[in-house]
C-alpha cells in the first residue's frame, strides 16, 4: 500500500503543478496593457513563483509526513480515536497514561525541530542571497569608486564673489563693454 499511496500522491503533485502552471500563465497574461505593463507584468510574474515555491514546500512537507507515517515513527495526521466512532476507552493506568504522553511529546518536537531546522535552512538561503547582493554591490563600488567634486579655488580678500581677475560677479561689465567704465580693475563685474 505504501508505494501506491505514494504514487497516488506524487500523481497528485503532478497535477496540481500543472494547474498552477496553467494559473501563472493566465495571470501573467491577465496584466493589463498600458503604462507600467513591464512591471506589472514582473511583480504578476515573481507572484507566480511565490506560489510555486509555497506549493513545492506543501508538498515536501505532505511527502515527508507519508513517509514518516508509512515508516511507523511519525505523527499520524488524524488520530485514530476520531476516524473510528467512539467506543468505550480502556482506562489505562497512570504510568501508561504518562509514557503515552511522553511518547506523543517526543514526535510532536520531533516534528517541531524537523520544521525548525527547514525554517532555519530557508532563512539561510535568504541571508546567503543576500550577502552574495552585497558582496557584488561592494565589489561594484571597489571597481567604480565615487568621484569627488573639484575644489573650489581659494580667492582670497578683496576679490568679490565672481570669478576671474578682476574680481566681479553678476556677468559681463555693461559700461566695459560700451567702453565707459570708470571703475577699472575695481568694478565688480568681469571684463573679460
Amino acid at each position: 500500500m505504501s508505494a501506491s499511496s505514494e504514487k497516488e500522491l506524487e500523481a497528485r503533485h503532478a497535477k496540481e503543478e500543472e494547474e498552477l502552471e496553467e494559473k501563472g500563465k493566465a495571470h501573467v497574461e491577465a496584466v493589463p496593457a498600458g503604462k507600467g505593463k513591464v512591471v506589472r507584468t514582473e511583480a504578476a510574474e515573481r507572484e507566480v513563483d511565490q506560489w510555486k515555491f509555497e506549493m513545492k514546500e506543501r508538498q515536501s512537507d505532505e511527502l515527508d509526513e507519508l513517509q514518516a507515517r508509512l515508516a511507523g515513527g511519525g505523527v499520524v495526521a488524524a488520530a485514530p480515536e476520531a476516524a473510528a466512532p467512539k467506543e468505550k476507552k480502556k482506562s489505562l493506568t497512570t504510568g501508561e497514561k504518562k509514557a503515552a504522553a511522553a511518547a506523543e511529546a517526543e514526535a510532536e518536537a520531533e516534528v517541531k525541530k524537523k520544521k525548525d531546522e527547514k525554517l532555519r535552512l530557508k532563512k539561510q538561503g535568504l541571508r546567503d542571497v543576500e550577502r552574495k547582493k552585497e558582496a557584488e554591490l561592494e565589489l561594484e563600488r571597489a571597481k567604480n569608486p565615487p568621484v569627488a567634486p573639484p575644489p573650489e579655488p581659494v580667492k582670497g580678500k578683496g576679490w568679490g564673489k565672481g570669478g576671474g581677475d578682476g574680481g566681479g560677479g553678476g556677468g559681463a561689465c555693461r559700461q566695459f563693454q560700451s567702453g565707459n567704465c570708470t571703475f577699472g580693475d575695481k568694478c565688480r563685474f568681469s571684463h573679460g
